[in-house]
């Protein structure tokens, strides 16, 4: 290993020599039948590094002798100062010879083409351990040592020459740039190039700087439609994660991690307290964010990248840097960084993945990082899985507090800089959305593509990852449409990790936006379904999973748009009641006129729209009924002609004759007798069935039969039952929610504190 001259000493010998290369002479202390494979060495690694660094100069006429190392201490394997060189050779030149040769050989280097190097121990040792190829084994080395405790040694050792000074330099060196340069050793190599002179390194300069945003940052998601909600500050910077990442690396073992018993490692304060020296789980370890178990379970993985099949999900969510071991991936380094939101995003993922994981986390505030606090009951009542994680500067002082909150609905993200995470909880409840927002973010699930053959709806995602999930596994879409077939065959599931789903089949002018999840769920056992109205009550063996804000809105998008006021907040109340209610026999409302048209979510742009949904929705609306009719109504006339045959078809038996008698149709039926006559039978049919069976406008107020055609004529449209939004329209007098209410359903539906009531 190096030992340094005085600095005059060396100054002296540096100006003596400007340009040209080394030339490199083998002393007779090396045995022979090396000697020349030594010389090679060495000319070979000058070359290189003169290759690499060419706006570095060498000396000219500088000579470098080099000896046998046989009198180096133990554990040495080359000493150096400039023009020597000693060297532990054998008889054979083994692999540890020559990179112990490449290691002198950089000092060599250095010396020769920086001169304010040359009383810079670090700076020279980890030029050095950086080109030699050296650095690569002590990574591997695999000790942990926090940066804190690298910088302690290095302080005290700044040549490295002991055993833990080249593992503590290692540390601080392992993640390089892509020229394989520490970013501080380049820009030092540039100053040697330029003529500059710099004060010596310093071993706090090795470590990564750690961002810190200005303010706290916040950031709430939509576990169902995948949409911000609410945020605040830099929610796209990436930062240092802490330990929150440690979820998402239990769920990248698909048989998660072993019972191990831990032991304190190095005095750290992050101790695992009373259950250092127990037996534990990867369950109560993630409770305790004990690193000494996540130390012990995660280094001796064979996985090439640490999060395994996360990894390139982590990455699509923004991570930077490359974990390589256990230290990096559970934060006691910064090697890793990721955005708040990107995080928020990979949470989500988690949360329909591995739910027995976020089922771990829902003890933290009980007997967890977050026990014992004024606000861990909140946070148990609640219902929050939560993760901690603490970024901590060279003086183990708090730098950033992390907290991942988890509900039913929603993933929330709190940054608070200069804070531990249970200094923050009490920010964190105080934040907490209200109920307008709790209620909205709830789930609602409608049956799709119920009156299509699935094999012609294709699905995508409008940017970015998208994500197949089939029970625990996960898998990356490709950018191009995917059939849906296949998703209600396998029972997957279908998200976006940023943006929604785009859905399209034959007839679309373009596709239609979904912000949430495609899940495929087998129909009941039922007769095959034939005509239009049987596929409508059967239903669809895909659900998409939204919010109840975004599934009414998408709603109200399809059935009446242009509703506003009173009239808008009556209807997004009922579209609400009935996704609770459906008329499916328990299973998911569906998407057609059988219950309510539902062609995607729109576009979230108007925020007094948004406002009013919320306090809509919010609204506790008690009816006696299972299911709130509405229609467009008004007393728009209309007529339709159709064939005896098509209306034959469509009912699925001939007609001779129909009339209308108050609220259901009486026709005669045409069928065949045993003998083989034929005869006529009445037959009854709700106007509303028979409306939607011939696809009218509505319930027809006259029926005629004229020779081969029966003609319909009536008034408004839809099925005339409960809400009229027309007339509701036309009435502005009369368009607050109660009244709307009351006039189309009478005493069967009111609201909670309405003054009618």
């Amino acid at each position: 290993m190096s030992r340094v001259l005085s600095a005059l000493c060396v100054l002296v010998l540096a100006s003596s020599v400007r340009a040209g290369s080394a030339t490199f002479r083998v002393d007779a202390s090396v045995p022979a039948e090396v000697s020349v494979a030594v010389r090679q060495v060495a000319e070979e690694m000058w070359q290189e590094l003169a290759r690499r660094l060419p706006r570095l100069t060498p000396g000219s006429d500088f000579v470098v002798v080099i000896r046998s190392g046989k009198q180096l201490h133990a554990g040495h394997a080359g000493r150096s100062r400039p023009g020597t060189m000693e060297v532990r050779v054998s008889s054979s030149l083994d692999a540890m010879s020559r990179m112990a040769l490449r290691h002198e050989v950089a000092h060599q280097f250095l010396w020769s083409t920086c001169a304010f190097a040359v009383d810079d121990p670090l700076l020279h040792e980890a030029f050095a351990m950086s080109v030699s190829g050296e650095l690569e084994s002590w990574i591997a080395d695999d000790v942990y040592r926090s940066d804190a405790k690298a910088v302690s040694i290095l302080r005290r050792d700044p040549g490295a020459r002991t055993t833990e000074g080249r593992r503590a330099l290692a540390r601080l060196l392992e993640h390089v740039g892509p020229d394989g340069f520490h970013p501080v050793v380049r820009a030092r190599l540039e100053s040697c190039g330029s003529g500059g002179r710099l004060h010596k390194l310093t071993p706090e300069e090795l470590v990564p700087a750690t961002p810190q945003p200005d303010d706290d940052v916040w950031v709430v998601l939509s576990r169902h439609s995948g949409e911000v909600l609410e945020s605040r500050g830099a929610i796209d910077e990436p930062l240092s994660p802490g330990s929150t990442l440690k979820p998402l690396l239990v769920a990248s073992r698909p048989s998660r991690l072993p019972e191990v018993v831990v032991q304190a490692r190095d005095g750290q304060p992050w101790s695992c307290g009373a259950a250092t020296g127990t037996r534990l789980g990867w369950q109560r370890a993630l409770q305790l964010s004990c690193n000494e178990y996540f130390l012990e379970t995660v280094s001796a993985s064979t996985n090439d990248a640490m999060f395994g099949a996360w990894t390139p999900l982590l990455r699509a969510a923004g991570m930077e840097g490359e974990p390589r071991h256990a230290q990096d991936a559970i934060g006691l380094t910064h090697a890793v960084r990721i955005p708040p939101l990107g995080l928020a995003r990979a949470y989500r993922v988690l949360a329909e993945v591995a739910p027995d994981v976020i089922e771990a986390l829902r003890s933290v505030p009980i007997d967890g990082t977050l026990a014992g606090l004024p606000e861990s009951s909140w946070a148990v009542t609640t219902g929050l899985a939560l993760k901690t994680g603490t970024v901590r500067d060279l003086e183990m002082r708090p730098a950033l507090g992390w907290l991942v909150a988890i509900s039913e609905d929603l993933v929330v993200v709190q940054v608070a800089p200069g804070r531990a995470p249970r200094q923050a909880l009490d920010e964190l409840r105080r934040r907490w959305p209200g109920p307008g927002v709790l209620a909205a973010a709830q789930a609602a699930r409608v049956q799709a593509f119920g009156l299509m053959p699935l094999a012609s709806v294709e699905v995508r995602c409008a940017r970015g990852a998208g994500l197949r999930v089939v029970g625990e596994r996960f898998s990356l879409l490709s950018t191009s449409f995917a059939s849906l077939a296949t998703l209600a065959r396998e029972r997957a599931r279908l998200m976006c990790l940023s943006a929604p789903l785009l859905v399209r089949f034959p007839g679309l002018d373009g596709p239609r936006v979904y912000a949430g999840v495609m899940e495929g769920e087998p129909l009941p056992p039922s007769s095959p379904a034939q005509t239009r109205a049987e596929r409508a009550r059967r239903g669809s063996n895909v659900v998409f999973r939204t919010t109840r804000l975004r599934y009414a809105q998408g709603v109200l998008a399809s059935e009446d748009a242009q509703a506003r006021g009173g009239v808008r907040d009556a209807l997004l109340m009922v579209v609400d009641f009935n996704q609770a209610h459906s008329r499916h026999d328990g299973r998911p409302v569906c998407d057609t006129t059988h219950c309510q048209v539902f062609q995607g979510t729109p576009s979230r742009r108007d925020d007094a729209l948004e406002a009013a949904a919320l306090h809509a929705l919010s609204a506790k609306l008690r009816s006696k009924r299972d299911w709130l009719h509405f229609a467009k109504g008004g007393d728009e006339p209309w007529e339709r002609a159709l064939s005896v045959d098509d209306v034959a078809k469509r009912l699925g038996t001939p007609v001779g004759s129909m009339q209308r008698e108050g609220d259901v149709v009486l026709l005669t039926r045409t069928s065949a007798a045993p003998d083989g006559t034929w005869f006529e039978e009445p037959a009854r049919w709700s106007c509303e069935s028979l409306r939607g069976a011939l696809m009218l406008p509505s319930c027809p107020e006259k029926v005629s039969r004229k020779g081969s055609e029966f003609v319909f004529s009536g008034r408004g449209e839809g099925h005339g039952l409960g809400i009229d939004v027309e007339r509701a329209k036309r009435h502005p007098e009369d368009t607050t929610p109660s009244v709307i209410l009351e006039e189309a359903y009478g005493q069967d539906v009111w609201l909670e504190g309405s003054p009618s009531r």
